[in-house]
């Protein structure tokens, strides 16, 4: 249903029947599900209903009952306000829970309370993909990407990537997130998304900078609307020798790219020769990684480095 919905006082809104599903009795409400002074909902076994805005109970009295076989999730809070008592009644009593929530709970009215066998949606992920299925690919779901993994795996020098989709909606690019700390996350690389899928999707990400010691990753989705979620950290460790690389070799554009596979402390400094030997750039600069502009003539350059005790070199092409 287009915009919010209400149920109020002593009228009754009742969807699908006890029989066994499928057939399915869906009921989506776009923006609020709203029940006033003893307006009561009840869902039952054959039913799956979506709410993209928030429950919310304005006085005495309002039961939502969620039987068992029947399927809710909302996407935003659930509020109890009214006094005399305001109950959700989930009576599923297995997995899946058959009620999710996206936001937060409260029961504020006296006597009000929620069940405690409800779940969030990394639950309905993990446990009820035909639910989730069903409520990612409505029109206009708040729920764009269901991710089924994300994996990170050093192999041959470089950090593998890997992560699965189950379902898609309006989904428009991946960005890998690479973190020395765990918690501040720069991008590394960018995968375009499928956009619409329901069926699993798969993606590979190579990591062929990947620095010495311990490195995070996250995986950043965004929707053609703008919308950005964020999920899982993985860690991993990466060993071997301290390396440098420099690209694009030949150089583009007149401009020197050069990247670490280990974290520099303090100031490193880097000079640039031809091949007589003769220096025609000399610079310094900190961090795993820098660009420069050189502005040099075509020919075959060497670029030195020295990083504390740790010295680099390598050979240039400017065309």
């Amino acid at each position: 249903m287009e915009g919010s919905t209400t149920v109020n006082s002593s009228n009754y809104l009742t969807i699908g029947t006890n029989t066994n599903p499928p057939p399915y009795a869906d009921f989506i409400v776009m923006e609020d599900l709203i029940s006033v002074s003893s307006g009561d909902v009840t869902v039952n076994r054959n039913a799956r209903v979506a709410v993209f805005g928030d429950v919310r109970g304005n006085g005495g009295g309002v039961i939502f009952t969620i039987n068992n076989g029947g399927q809710v999730y909302v996407d935003g809070d659930i509020a109890l306000t009214g006094g005399g008592g305001n109950h959700i009644n989930n009576n599923n009593t297995t997995d899946p829970f058959g009620f999710y929530v996206n936001g937060n709970i409260s029961n504020n009215g006296g006597g009000s309370s929620t069940d405690s066998n409800t779940a969030d949606k990394d639950t309905m992920i993990d446990t009820n993909v035909p639910f989730y299925n069903w409520v990612a690919n409505l029109p206009n779901s708040p729920l764009p990407v269901a991710l089924l993994y994300f994996n990170t795996t050093y192999l041959d020098g470089s950090v593998i990537v890997k992560w699965a989709t189950a379902t898609e909606m309006n989904s428009d690019y991946f960005n890998v997130q690479r973190s020395f700390d765990g918690l501040n996350f720069f991008d590394i690389g960018t995968i375009k998304a499928s956009g619409f899928s329901s069926a699993k999707q798969e993606y590979v990400f190579k990591d062929e900078f990947a620095q010495l010691g311990r490195s995070y990753y996250r995986l950043k989705a965004v929707d053609i609307d703008g919308y950005t979620e964020y999920f899982n950290i993985s860690a991993v460790e990466v060993e071997g020798k301290k390396e440098m690389s420099v690209y694009p070799n030949p150089v583009v554009n007149d401009e020197l790219k050069v990247s670490f596979n280990f974290s520099i402390d303090g100031n490193a400094y880097a000079t640039v020769v031809d091949i007589s030997g003769t220096e025609v750039l000399s610079f310094q600069f900190n961090g795993a990684s820098f660009q420069t502009p050189i502005n040099l003539s075509a020919g075959v350059y060497f670029i030195k480095v020295q990083s504390g005790t740790s010295n680099f070199i390598s050979r240039v092409v400017v065309k």
